[in-house]
């Protein structure tokens, strides 16, 4: 079911993939990448590099890369440059990993909508958080306006 608010006027139409509607129009985050992983003695040995190639660059403001493990931030970066000229970004180094290496993508439009991308990239093994990946949008008040459910 996909809700639309016009004037103060809300209606409802059925909508078997509404996720389209936000693909075909947002810069919705998406990646390629060629990571290395091993994990050892409990210790989880990483590396690799990314591209993210988001559809409708023209309508970026930023973009935002914050690296995490067992879901806490490690480190935020702007990496509004290199998603406008499409460079390769080498993963960071020396990241204090426990069992993962988790992406949190946010871009901002020039609207103000905030599209927040989080996913598990590296892991171990017997890791497993469900609940750690998802993709919202969020509108420019902050209010959650669209979440993928299968994504977690």
């Amino acid at each position: 079911m996909l809700f639309i608010t016009e004037d103060g006027k809300t209606t409802s139409e059925d909508a078997d993939f509404p996720e389209n509607l936000f693909w075909g129009y947002l810069p919705m985050p998406s990646l390629e990448a060629t990571f290395e992983s091993d994990y050892k003695l409990g210790k989880l040995s990483y590396g690799g590099s990314f591209v993210i190639r988001p559809d409708h660059l023209e309508d970026i403001q930023s973009v935002s890369l914050t690296y995490m493990t067992s879901g806490r931030d490690l480190k935020t970066i702007d990496v509004t440059k290199a998603v406008m000229e499409q460079e390769k970004i080498t993963v960071e180094k020396d990241l204090k990993l426990e069992k993962d290496l988790t992406f949190r993508l946010e871009i901002v439009t020039k609207e103000g909508l905030k599209i927040v991308e989080q996913s598990i990239m590296i892991y171990a093994t017997e890791y497993d958080d469900s609940n750690a990946e998802y993709l919202r949008i969020y509108d420019p008040k902050g209010n959650l306006i669209w979440e993928d459910k299968y994504k977690h």
